[in-house]
Formats: structure tokens, C-alpha cells, sequence
């Protein structure tokens, strides 16, 4: 411990000492000084605000790891565990978080541009207003997840599962939804100007004052979604299912 100390004094004793009796102090310590810990035991580490870009977590335990403004960008997370993890405000462009499990991780105002998360687990996680341009979501879960106010312009969400997802307000400009699920996800102000869906389920979704101009959607059935005020592909403003009181006075 005295080479840590002296290494950065009083910075990473913070990091040490705050962190929950689950983390391994030895693998933590290996960590904030290498920038690698592969399949290491974090749980409950607290590593905010630190910097880790470029690092080596793949595989890593960071189960409830308070990584709140933590800067990983650049490293690698694949298969990693951030179960129910704090990454609010965190960098983490250009990540590497293929297979990683982050259900009821807290994302919010998280910028992951151009992040790699194919197949992972963001069940239940909070994404609200995260940044997520350019961000290849292919075949994650994102089942009753927020996403509101999110950034999403060109993502690739093919075959991502949203069911119930909360969309509100999100933009989703020119992304890729092929043969997705949103079932039951509310979309409400959403805006999917030149997005791409292709056998997506959009049954039951809510897609009041949505923007779908310019849009392509191929074999996909809005007769069981919610449209009002609803902009489709041709420009014109759907009020099928509006309430009676907004509904347009001729």
C-alpha cells in the first residue's frame, strides 16, 4: 500500500477506503495504477470521477459501482457486470460494452457515442437524456428502460428488444430499427425523422406527437399503435386515436 500512497497521495486512499467491503482493494489498487483488471472483483468500488480511458475491464464485477463521472473512454467492457451501477455524467465514447450486463444501471446524461453494446443487458436502466449517437445497440435489451431525451441519432437498435421502454422526447434521427420490438414502448414526442424500421413491432406503442417525416417503414403495421398528432412518412398528421377534445374542430 505505502507504493500507492506515494503514487498519489490522498486521491486514491479516497478510492480505497470508500469503496464497499465486496471490492477486492487489491484488484482495485491494480486497477487505478495499470488501468487493467480483466474479470477482476469490483463490486461496489467507488472509482467516481476517476480516469480510466483506455482501460481493461473485460469480464470486471462492478456490480453497484458508484462510477458516476468516471472517464472510460476507450476501454474495455465487454462482458462486464455493471449491474445497478451509478454512471451518471460518465465518458464512455467508443466503449466496448458488447455482452455486458447493465440492468437498472443509472446512465443518465452518459455519453456513449459510438459505443459498442451489442447484445447487452439494459434492462430497467436509466438512459434518460445519454448520448448515444452513433451507437451500435444491435440485439440489446432495453425492456422497460428510460430513454427519455436521449440522444440516439444514427444508432443501430436492429433487433433490439424495447419493450415498454419510455422514449419520450428521445431522438432517434436516422436510426436503425430493423425487426425490433416496441411493443408498449411510449414514443410520445419522440422524433424518428429518416429513421429505417423493417418488421418492427410497434403494437401498443405510443406515438403521439411523434415525427416519422421521411421515414422508411417496411412491413410494419401501425394499425395497433397510438397516433395522434402524429407526423407519418408522407408529411401528413394522423389524430386516429386522439381523445375527442383534440381532436381538430372543422
Amino acid at each position: 500500500m505505502k507504493s500507492l500512497l506515494w503514487l498519489v497521495p490522498g486521491l486514491l486512499i479516497s478510492w480505497i477506503v470508500g469503496s464497499g467491503p465486496a471490492a477486492d482493494l487489491t484488484q482495485l489498487q491494480q486497477l487505478l495504477i495499470t488501468k487493467a483488471c480483466p474479470a477482476c472483483d469490483l463490486r461496489q468500488a467507488v472509482l467516481a470521477g476517476a480516469e480510466l480511458a483506455q482501460a481493461n475491464l473485460a469480464q470486471a464485477n462492478l456490480q453497484g459501482a458508484n462510477l458516476r463521472q468516471v472517464n472510460l473512454s476507450g476501454a474495455n467492457l465487454q462482458g462486464a457486470d455493471l449491474s445497478q451501477a451509478i454512471l451518471t455524467q460518465g465518458r464512455l465514447h467508443q466503449v466496448n460494452l458488447s455482452q455486458a450486463t447493465l440492468v437498472q444501471a443509472q446512465l443518465t446524461a452518459t455519453g456513449l457515442n459510438r459505443s459498442d453494446l451489442t447484445g447487452a443487458d439494459l434492462t430497467g436502466a436509466d438512459l434518460s437524456q445519454a448520448r448515444l449517437m452513433a451507437a451500435t445497440l444491435t440485439g440489446a435489451t432495453l425492456e422497460q428502460a428510460t430513454l427519455r431525451q436521449a440522444e440516439l441519432l444514427q444508432a443501430n437498435l436492429s433487433r433490439a428488444n424495447l419493450v415498454d421502454a419510455d422514449l419520450r422526447g428521445a431522438d432517434l434521427f436516422r436510426v436503425q430499427l430493423l425487426r425490433s420490438n416496441l411493443e408498449g414502448a411510449n414514443l410520445s414526442g419522440a422524433s424518428l425523422e429518416g429513421a429505417r424500421l423493417y418488421r418492427t413491432n410497434l403494437d401498443g406503442a405510443n406515438l403521439t406527437d411523434a415525427d416519422l417525416s421521411h421515414s422508411t417503414l417496411t412491413q410494419v403495421d401501425l394499425a395497433e399503435a397510438i397516433l395522434c398528432r402524429t407526423r407519418l412518412p408522407s408529411g401528413d398528421v394522423s389524430q386516429r386515436d386522439c381523445p375527442p377534445d383534440n381532436q381538430p374542430h372543422e
